[in-house]
């Protein structure tokens, strides 16, 4: 166990050098760490949480498998981790050059085919709005930067590229429905729907299953979560 090198769960083939302390700071642990979670949950047949809307524009939360959000089973040697690049099949509907998203799935084996453009947020729990709240209404700030909307409008875009007519009969209805989404009232009443917020279904004593070869060691805390792995006793014995 001594020689183990500091590292990710699941993340073995990546841009990025968990050996180094460089690969510890803030910006890169933050998409990191999510990414080995997400593998760590895998391992578990733990399924993601995943928010839907529905046809009348309610949320719902059903649940997804972590090979579905990487494109390829965590255990796959062609699966390659690169944090902070483009996505490159978006490129052709764009004039100029995208903005760099947190992660770039790629299969290795089909000439570096990108699988997934995936912006991840590492989020404070409570945010400024339950933070009153009893725990069970407890809910998770959310942040959005401005490649996260660019992102989320090319996907539509690329999607509806060989059909515009169809896009254009969604967005007419669905526009005139639209409200206040910045609305606390609004945001508040789904919270009652959230069956892991309480419960965890991955434990406190579970993350040095994740966090391997004394990874910790390298981390330079400049936010809360990084700074509760470096300084709870024996999370790591």
């Amino acid at each position: 166990m001594g020689n183990i090198k500091p590292g990710l769960f699941g993340i073995d083939h990546s841009n990025r050098d968990f050996t180094k302390s460089i690969s510890w700071g803030k910006n890169q642990f933050n998409s990191s760490f999510p990414a080995a979670l997400a593998c760590y949950m895998s391992q578990k047949n733990l399924d993601p949480v995943y928010l839907k809307v529905d046809n009348q524009l309610e949320i719902y939360h059903d649940k997804i498998s972590v090979s579905s959000i990487l494109g390829l089973d965590y255990t796959s040697p062609n699966l390659f981790f690169a944090f902070e690049r483009d996505y490159i099949p978006y490129q052709d509907i764009v004039i100029g050059n995208l903005p760099r998203i947190d992660l770039v799935t790629i299969d290795m084996s089909q000439q570096n085919l990108c699988l997934r453009g995936i912006e991840i947020k590492l989020t404070a729990l409570p945010d400024n709005t339950t933070c009153e709240l009893s725990e069970n209404q407890y809910g998770s700030e959310i942040v959005v930067r401005p490649p996260t909307i660019v992102y989320l409008a090319v996907s539509i875009a690329k999607t509806y590229q060989q059909n515009r007519s169809i896009l254009l009969s969604y967005l007419d209805p669905i526009c005139s429905q639209i409200q206040d989404w910045t609305s606390p009232r609004l945001v508040l009443s789904i919270i009652n729907e959230l069956d892991e917020l309480t419960q965890p279904r991955i434990k406190r004593d579970e993350i040095s299953n994740i966090i391997l070869g004394g990874g910790q060691k390298l981390l330079s805390p400049e936010r809360r979560f990084d700074a509760i792995i470096l300084n709870t006793p024996n999370l790591f014995d």
